[in-house]
């Protein structure tokens, strides 16, 4: 399950016990999506928000379904849309993921980037979301498309960067809890590779211009 919270005034420097927090999805509007193997529970998790150019907010979260799960809001996070797998473009397949942060940023004025281990959590011998299956990293070249029902679009994966299995205190995982910010005018993606070493890889224009678009 997903809850939106909104920090009022977080901006005015207040002392932690005076910041004004407010659950944007209270009243039963939590954010849900189906477990496939048990139906009656949500299986939604660590959203990333991202501004589309006509101001609305696309949220971007991982589930237990293999794939990502998507839901928009039109008001400033005050109302979100029902919770829809995450597909390549309208009507086209949908993008494979595991149990694993799939963060979408935006790096450019109608230009996306969102990262997945394109499959579904059954990768090599690993089964069922476990943590080795969280690699390799591909990144999806996304585009604003205002008229579409789910207003992203996707490229085909690009192969971005993989750990090869080699372990580092027993995690061989590449789990993107990320931040992204920009230096000398590229995006920079900011990652803890395998859980220990913080770095920043650059996504350079001539890697995200060999995009390809169905």
């Amino acid at each position: 399950m997903v809850d939106i919270l909104r920090f009022e005034n977080i901006d005015d420097d207040v002392p932690p016990g005076r910041l004004r927090i407010t659950n944007l999805t209270d009243h039963g509007r939590t954010l849900r999506y189906p477990n496939p193997n048990y139906p009656e529970l949500s299986a939604l998790q660590e959203a990333t928000l991202s501004e589309l150019p006509d101001g609305r907010i696309f949220a971007v979260m991982r589930s237990v379904a293999g794939c990502p799960v998507w839901s928009l809001s039109a008001d400033g996070g005050e109302s979100w849309s029902t919770p829809e797998a995450l597909r390549y473009r309208d009507h086209a397949p949908v993008i494979r993921h595991p149990l694993s942060p799939c963060p979408c940023y935006r790096i450019g004025r109608e230009e996306y980037a969102l990262f997945i281990h394109n499959h579904d959590g059954n990768f090599g011998p690993w089964i069922n979301h476990e943590s080795n299956c969280r690699r390799p990293v591909y990144l999806l070249r996304g585009r604003f498309r205002p008229e579409a029902r789910q207003p992203l679009e996707f490229s085909a994966p690009i192969a971005f960067m993989d750990s090869d299995n080699v372990p580092l205190n027993g995690r061989c995982d590449l789990a993107l809890y990320s931040s992204l910010t920009h230096v000398e005018g590229d995006p920079v993606l900011w990652y803890p590779d395998r859980k220990h070493f913080l770095l920043g890889r650059r996504l350079s224009r001539r890697l995200l211009d060999s995009a390809v678009w169905p």
